[in-house]
């Protein structure tokens, strides 16, 4: 997609993955959205479209999401709570080498990604999904015909957590994963 060492190159998908927001305003018909629901991976949706987004509705809380198990986001907003709260560090691109994937495209620590470091700042909170959320999310997600991977999964948990808790606002999330390019 980018290459790290090609600044020109990871600006002009930065500017491809912010034109979304426009779409999402026009989608929108005029409400303001309360919460951005995007998916951490290497950061550039969460902050690309987060951060158009934040500048349309400044009031509009942004969240960031990623697997329980890969909490690199977390990491870089709260280095050192995930080994608190949960009595583990979280594990290194090394730890998770020949081992199965959870999320493709999601950070890994030890693996740096320009624009994670930008969604850190950007975001209000994190929500770390785990696995069993996600699966089960997934199926649910079938039985209603969306056929969706994981990373849209995970977005639907948050929305559907979050919707417990307020009532009568407006959350936007993405769904832009279909479950055969995963």
């Amino acid at each position: 997609m980018c290459s790290i060492s090609d600044g020109k190159r990871i600006e002009e998908t930065l500017q491809a993955i912010r034109s979304l927001s426009t779409e999402i305003v026009r989608q929108l018909k005029g409400k303001h959205p309360d919460y951005f629901l995007g998916i951490a991976g290497n950061g550039t949706i969460l902050y690309g479209v987060g951060s158009e987004l934040k500048k349309r509705f400044p009031r509009m809380k942004v969240i960031g999401i990623e697997p329980f198990e890969r909490p690199v986001l977390h990491q870089l907003k709260w280095p050192g709570k995930y080994e608190r709260t949960t009595g583990k560090k979280p594990p290194t691109i090394e730890k998770m080498s020949g081992k199965e994937f959870f999320a493709p495209g999601s950070g890994a620590i030890g693996v740096d990604f320009p624009h994670l470091h930008s969604a850190a700042t950007l975001c209000d909170d994190i929500v770390l999904i785990s696995r069993k959320e996600m699966s089960t999310a997934l199926k649910e997600l079938e039985r209603k015909g969306f056929s969706v991977g994981h990373t849209s999964a995970m977005s639907y948990v948050v929305a559907k957590q979050l919707d417990k808790r307020i009532k009568g606002k407006t959350l936007v999330g993405i769904f832009y994963d279909l479950l055969d390019r995963y």
